[in-house]
């Protein structure tokens, strides 16, 4: 079943191993995306299969040499504007999580002084003393 491909954007018609090259992913990820119908594509009359990519699909070279896909269906423009989002949002809620830590750890330290004067009084004042001195008083 061949994928109806769309006209309202300029598209490139190149094989599968091309595609795979342009969209970073390997032969075997587009004949996927193929059989699944989330890729246009089209045969011709001697059996040869064609897809048809989107050029917002396609991305240069990284610098590790890899080909990045975006098989998001965003453009680049797009993606970035996501990601941007997504890291805006990340670090609002690292400032929330240093802000909570920071109001923890304060109380964590006016709360050392009251459990070390507590530890000095069982000091002086051990625990079979304190029980006799219970109920002596009782």
């Amino acid at each position: 079943m061949q994928s109806e491909v769309s006209r309202d954007r300029p598209v490139e018609k190149v094989t599968v191993p091309e595609a795979a090259k342009l969209l970073g992913v390997t032969q075997s990820a587009v004949r996927k995306r193929i059989q699944r119908g989330t890729i246009s594509w089209d045969r011709d009359d001697e059996g040869r299969i064609y897809v048809y990519v989107d050029p917002s699909e396609m991305h240069l070279e990284t610098g590790s040499g890899r080909l990045r896909d975006t098989s998001m269906g965003l453009s680049r423009d797009e993606l970035v504007a996501e990601l941007r989002d997504q890291v805006n949002f990340l670090r609002g809620e690292l400032e929330r999580k240093d802000a909570l830590l920071r109001s923890l750890m304060q109380r964590i330290l006016e709360l050392e002084p009251a459990a070390e004067s507590r530890e000095a009084r069982e000091r002086a004042n051990p625990p079979r003393l304190r029980s006799l001195q219970s109920s002596v008083r009782g």
